[in-house]
């Protein structure tokens, strides 16, 4: 199977995004938290 770059690079930001998220639950303090709450 053949990837275009555009499908690579979205699956890698998915990817670290992904990541980011459940760091920030598991913390579940800080402004990462926070932002995804909706900033309240």
């Amino acid at each position: 199977m053949h990837r275009s770059p555009g499908q690579t690079l979205a699956q890698g930001a998915a990817q670290v995004g992904f990541m980011t998220v459940q760091r920030a639950l598991a913390v579940g303090t800080g402004p990462s938290s926070q932002l995804a709450k909706g900033g309240d």
